[in-house]
């Protein structure tokens, strides 16, 4: 366990756990000798921990139906909302109906950096305190996965293991019609939509915006299979090896000087 990020996980543990605070130390305990046979199916830690951060009303019914549909079920899912006192309860019990495998919902754990005026890298932090998986996916508001996102994420660091893996944004836009204004002033909202959206925005009928924030070049190179040299996009979602996060001790708390990832993700 990463020492800086040690502070917090007593008081996020009890608060989502429902568990006494343990008193933690910056050296580890030993571990315990292995068991001769391995954990019963149901205690294997999940390959992927899925870290979604959000301080908007809405998203959840995006991120949800998404999971639900994914053909691998190796994976958790800890949302780091600032809006949970207002909805983690919601929360828990629609990702219940929809088999979701989640972990926790919480608040940021107080800053080490109580200067900075943003919070984003805090909430990375956060939920990388309570990520169990081999790799750790970083994911905003308002994304859709698709079905196979985390066989292939996971296919994918199996063939690079030391890779950061940063997923191109292709942006849409749903009709103005279908939006409830009122959803979007309320906290304890879990859509902002009339009618949730339960499928892709191709399926739900949305029109793309513009090309996203690549250049054409990019998306036809990638369409065709190809690859392409680059030295910065914009993403609002990547996948990184939990070994990289402990190795840096998380992210850089000190960049939270702007309300946005890029600088972050970098």
């Amino acid at each position: 366990m990463c020492v800086l990020l040690a502070a917090g996980l007593a008081v996020l543990a009890a608060a989502q756990q429902g568990v006494e605070e343990e008193e933690f130390h910056e050296d580890p305990p030993p571990h315990p000798p292995p068991s001769p046979h391995p954990p019963p199916p149901s205690l294997t830690p999940p390959l992927l921990s899925i870290v979604f951060v959000t301080k908007r009303p809405g998203g959840y019914d995006i991120l949800l139906n998404a999971l639900a549909r994914q053909t691998s079920k190796s994976y958790e899912l800890i949302c780091v909302d600032e809006l949970a006192p207002f909805r983690a309860e919601k929360v828990k019990d629609m990702a219940r109906q929809l088999g979701v495998n989640l972990l926790a919902v919480t608040m940021s754990k107080p800053k080490t950096h109580p200067q900075t005026d943003f919070g984003i890298a805090n909430a990375f932090n956060t939920g990388f305190i309570l990520s169990t998986g081999t790799i750790v996916t970083v994911l905003q508001d308002n994304i859709f996965l698709p079905a196979d996102f985390v066989e292939k994420t996971l296919s994918f660091h199996s063939q690079h293991p030391h890779s950061l893996l940063s997923y191109p944004e292709r942006r849409y836009v749903a009709a103005p019609s279908i939006v409830n204004s009122s959803y979007i002033h309320d906290p304890s909202s879990l859509s902002v939509f009339d009618v949730p959206v339960t499928l892709g925005p191709l399926a739900e009928g949305w029109k793309a915006s513009n090309e996203g924030t690549m250049p054409m070049g990019i998306w036809k190179n990638m369409a065709e299979g190809g690859r392409i040299e680059f030295d910065w996009l914009e993403c609002a979602c990547c996948s990184v090896p939990y070994s990289v996060l402990h190795q840096l001790n998380g992210v850089d708390e000190t960049l939270d000087t702007g309300d946005d990832c890029h600088e972050v993700l970098s």
